[in-house]
């Protein structure tokens, strides 16, 4: 947590004490870790390791299926049946 504002007001009253409304704010810190996928677990084969084959380029018309395979997902998933 760390301390975002701090605003407090004194009166002659209260001399001797001080009434603060603290506002907090949490703050979530990850590190991202990148791993190598089992062969089973990717969804496409040629997306899998490009160790022996060297750097890959996407084609446009791979983006564009993966695209529509999702987008069609979602849609099934809401309005299953349909």
């Amino acid at each position: 947590m760390a301390l975002q504002a701090i605003p407090h007001e004194q009166t002659p009253e209260q001399i001797d004490s001080i009434m603060l409304i603290i506002k907090l704010k949490e703050a979530k810190i990850v590190t991202t870790q990148y791993q190598a996928l089992p062969q089973e677990k990717v969804l496409d084969p040629r997306d899998a390791s490009t160790v022996q084959r060297g750097e890959q380029k996407a084609t446009q018309q791979t983006v564009t299926k993966k695209l529509y395979n999702m987008a069609d997902e979602k849609l099934n998933a809401l309005f299953p049946g349909g």
